[in-house]
């Protein structure tokens, strides 16, 4: 990494902290990639290819990881971090490090507690069954303003593999149907929370593979549709 490929500057975050929640693991299943491992985040998988710490250690971001709920909850009320990363689970009722699975709603009841008092929350989705804490999340969350609950769940397997281009996603033409497209807007501003999107001034997004979807996109309420597919 250096300062002509990245977004911010080295060592912009410095003192920032992130919990990262990891609920999955190839230990788990012997169907699973070999590099869905704890390990992996903290060193390379290839030589080529840098991990998740160095990464945030480029911009000075320290992160722990736990792959068990009990322990990410003590973390939680520790007030050491400014975010929580969840990795998630399948609701298979086991957790990497052999933790008790059972203290799952205990742990979406910590989630709301942090997130309510300012932290943020980052959901690292996957295909179906790897939305299980996040859907959990959602059925149980209530949101500030008129409508405090949402309909929003994710489910389904979608194959991905493609690169999204930035656009208006409010106009849904014919004849660009072969991209997805992401919004690329300088600012977000809905009346309430205005910010600035990190995704300005990119020219594309790689889509990754395995995707979840919305079970119903009129169940959108409450959220800014940033993405949408339109082929």
């Amino acid at each position: 990494m250096s300062e002509t490929n990245t977004m911010c500057p080295k060592g912009e975050f410095e003192g920032f902290k992130i919990l990262i929640g990891k609920f999955w693991s190839h230990t788990l299943s012997t169907t699973e990639s070999e590099w869905v491992d704890k390990k992996y985040l903290l060193e390379r998988f290839t030589k080529e290819k840098e991990c998740l710490k160095e990464v945030l250690e480029y911009y000075s971001i320290e992160i722990v990881i736990k792959e068990d709920y009990k322990e990410c909850i003590q973390e939680l009320q520790t007030s050491n971090y400014y975010a929580h990363w969840i990795i998630f689970g399948n609701g298979g009722g086991k957790l990497p490090n052999g933790g008790n699975a059972n203290l799952v709603g205990q742990y979406i009841d910590a989630l709301k507690i942090f997130w309510v008092n300012g932290g943020s929350l980052i959901f690292w989705n996957d295909n179906t069954p790897f939305v299980y804490e996040y859907n959990l999340f959602l059925e149980s969350a209530e949101f500030p303003g008129e409508i405090s609950k949402t309909k929003v769940r994710f489910d389904g397997n979608h194959d991905g593999k493609k690169i999204m281009k930035p656009g208006n996603i409010s106009i849904r033409l014919s004849g660009e149907s072969e991209f997805w497209k992401f919004n690329n807007k300088r600012l977000f501003n809905d009346g309430k929370y205005p910010m600035f999107s990190l995704g300005h001034n990119l020219v594309k997004i790689d889509q990754g593979t395995t995707v979840c979807f919305l079970e119903k996109l009129d169940s959108i309420a409450l959220f800014i549709h940033y993405i949408f597919q339109i082929s």
